[in-house]
């Protein structure tokens, strides 16, 4: 069984976001595509700050791209802000020439260029690590590889990620999802996500919260609900809450779930309103890259007036279920959900 790497290279990542010390060159990839994409996207995104956007980032593309093109945007001088971000995507597929010229930039990189090399999804393998272009990354920034993880490895990141929605783990909650999941982070991720929805306020997550959000079906229909309302499937909302309910889902976790799309949605359609291109309003809305494909046909269905109403529907409704009233918080839930699709 394959070791998870001594050093957490995500770790490394965050350290430097938190100092605000970039490193001058990076080089980013590994079997763990979505933690080599989460790196990526923190770096680029604080690298480009402090200046007008635009001005300052250029993407190469590795199976393309001259070393004399790529060093000569490295090399020049930032406008209008504290540095510049150049790209290179498919890095493990840069040839011989610009390998060497760009072993020879980054022997002696500029201070105020972020050069990001990024290789393919899954790359194992990116440079030769023996080669003078990898000692000169080694020696100028950081080598980043993402290995998968099993074991130990896996179970620490998963009380790590946790943590970091503010939620404990019961016994048995890591080795349940390594189960359901494998050694997919983003599919994790997604579990505990729902997880903490779910048990609300609760700052403890246990093994039967997760049977309840995770497992197959249950997750299917959870997940399908939410895409109706993104949608405006008024029709198909109706069966998902029925086999949610079905299911044994309760409405306020139900709710609190619909809030977030809905707040997410707002987020993405104000980005696009502002001149954002689709994938920075995505991302602007925190949608993992991996599953934007799922938010295509949800994009453009509502006004952004409309989710600011939508939203105060919500918190109505939350209000009503908290109110002590006897009440059926279901067709509370069905009724605002309905009024939301609707635009009422």
């Amino acid at each position: 069984m394959a070791r998870a790497p001594k050093a957490n290279p995500l770790e490394e990542v965050r350290q430097d976001l938190r100092s605000g010390d970039l490193k001058p060159v990076y080089l980013i990839f590994g079997e763990q595509s979505w933690l080599a994409r989460q790196a990526f996207d923190a770096l680029f995104k604080k690298s480009v700050q402090g200046g007008p956007r635009g001005f300052n980032e250029q993407i190469f593309q590795g199976e393309s791209c001259t070393g004399g093109d790529v060093a000569s945007a490295a090399s020049t001088l930032p406008m209008m802000g504290p540095r510049r971000t150049i790209v290179v995507r498919n890095a493990d597929k840069l040839k011989k020439e610009p390998s060497e010229r760009l072993a020879a930039y980054c022997a002696n990189p500029s201070e105020t260029t972020v050069l990001l090399l990024v290789s393919s999804d899954g790359a194992r393998k990116a440079i030769d690590g023996r080669s003078k272009f990898a000692k000169a990354i080694k020696k100028a920034g950081r080598w980043l590889e993402f290995r998968k993880l099993y074991g130990r490895a896996l179970k620490e990141w998963i009380e790590v990620e946790a943590k970091r929605l503010g939620k404990r783990l019961e016994r048995g909650c890591a080795e349940y999802l390594e189960d359901i999941a494998g050694t997919d982070l983003s599919q994790i991720h997604n579990g505990l996500e729902l997880a903490s929805l779910y048990v609300g306020e609760k700052d403890l997550i246990e093994v039967a919260d997760l049977q309840e959000v995770v497992t197959g079906s249950r997750q299917e229909a959870l997940w399908d609900l939410l895409d109706d309302v993104g949608t405006r499937n008024a029709t198909s909302a109706l069966r998902n809450m029925q086999r949610c309910w079905r299911q044994g889902e309760e409405a306020m976790s139900l709710l609190a779930l619909t809030k977030r799309r809905v707040t997410q949605l707002s987020v993405a359609e104000g980005a696009m309103a502002g001149g954002a291109r689709r994938d920075e309003a995505l991302k602007a809305a925190g949608v993992a890259p991996n599953m934007a494909w799922k938010w295509e046909k949800q994009m453009g269905r509502y006004r952004v007036t409309e989710l600011l109403r939508a939203r105060s529907l919500l918190l109505a409704a939350e209000d009503g279920m908290k109110g002590g009233r006897r009440i059926d918080r279901r067709w509370v839930l069905e009724t605002a959900i309905l009024d939301v699709i609707a635009g009422r």
